[in-house]
């Protein structure tokens, strides 16, 4: 959760889902950096095990996706 559990990073991959999943390279690129984003500039963000096992998965099978490497490895660094 952030911010007292208002704003989970479920929902914030929800709300990105639309770029996170289309098929414009370009768009993919910049939600998987936008969310990359959010994890490297809250280092203090509270995620559970639930949490990071799902950004772990995330990020295992967006590293396949060319368009969205080095965003991948930002998201994981």
């Amino acid at each position: 959760a952030i911010y007292g559990g208002k704003v989970t990073i479920f929902s914030i991959i929800k709300s990105l889902g639309p770029s996170l999943t289309s098929s414009d390279g370009l768009a993919r690129e910049r939600g998987t950096l936008l969310l990359a984003e959010v994890l490297t500039r809250l280092p203090s963000l509270a995620l559970s095990g639930n949490d990071v096992n799902f950004l772990f998965d995330f990020f295992v099978v967006r590293i396949l996706d060319l368009d969205c490497v080095s965003e991948v490895v930002k998201g994981l660094s």
